[in-house]
């Protein structure tokens, strides 16, 4: 069973989230994996501190880890089960944007932190497509493939992942 389902930031930090997630009788529930989206406005690189105390992107799973054994289990594993770059512009969803080949650059990054952790059991992509053209030029561009259906570079990054 996946639980948690955070993001990198809301109205709820993830840090605050986990600490009060509790039944009843006051201990934690039980879950196989804990589900978090750490969208990004940065490189991944596990070097880094988080940007905002209490927060957690793709950086920050590392500091994430140790919440989940503070407060609910040692050990428990992590699915990321939401994670993207959008790229060409800026979108009405998410407060980034690079180029493609960025784009690339960070989703490989985020496989190298997914693949040199024990706890991560999964690197979930959102959205295959990006969002077609609107009328005010800010649909999100955050597919690994365009609207119209021509792969991006993150494509081949993603296919070779292992």
């Amino acid at each position: 069973m996946i639980g948690g389902n955070t993001f990198t930031v809301g109205e709820v930090l993830p840090r605050d989230w986990i600490a009060n997630l509790r039944l009843p009788d006051g201990g934690p529930p039980r879950m196989d994996l804990y589900g978090h989206n750490p969208y990004t406005t940065r490189r991944p690189a596990l070097v880094k501190e988080p940007l905002v105390q209490g927060s957690a992107d793709i950086s920050d799973l590392d500091t994430f880890a140790g919440w989940l054994d503070e407060d609910l289990r040692p050990g428990l594993a992590i699915f990321v089960s939401e994670f993207t770059v959008p790229t060409d512009h800026p979108n009405y969803v998410l407060n980034v944007h690079v180029d493609r080949k960025t784009q690339a650059e960070w989703l490989q990054a985020a496989f190298a932190i997914a693949k040199s952790s024990r706890r991560i059991h999964t690197l979930g992509w959102f959205q295959l497509r990006d969002q077609p053209p609107n009328a005010r030029g800010d649909q999100a561009n955050w597919g690994l493939i365009y609207d119209q259906g021509r792969r991006k570079p993150a494509f081949d990054t993603f296919a070779r992942a292992e």
